[in-house]
């Protein structure tokens, strides 16, 4: 029960910290067509995933069976997984995208 109060508060912080990066870098930066827009796709990214994990960990910790039935089952499962198999591969996608700008600057326009 205390690992997962943890991980809930855990991704709640990082939910609020990438919305806030991503927001203060649209607002503060040209982000067309460089390594600013980059950044912002993934504090994006990072924030829409930790925010469906802090949502059912949320839910399921104030009522356990809200999330017991087929829809709701699936919808635990989808907020565990999908932040846990997507996060790692959009920033990996992202950091990717970001070195071959940074090594071949024309290669992207």
């Amino acid at each position: 029960m205390h690992y997962a109060v943890v991980l809930t508060g855990i991704s709640g912080i990082g939910t609020l910290t990438n919305f806030t990066s991503y927001f203060y870098i649209k607002k503060t930066f040209d982000t067309d067509i460089n390594v600013f827009s980059i950044l912002a796709k993934d504090s994006l990214a990072n924030g829409c995933c930790s925010a469906l994990y802090f949502v059912t960990n949320t839910i399921n910790a104030f009522d356990e069976d809200f999330l017991r039935d087929t829809i709701g089952c699936n919808i635990f499962c989808y907020g565990l997984m999908v932040p846990s198999l997507l996060g790692p591969w959009t920033s990996l996608m992202i950091s990717l995208r970001r070195f071959l700008q940074l090594r071949h600057p024309t290669l992207f326009q």
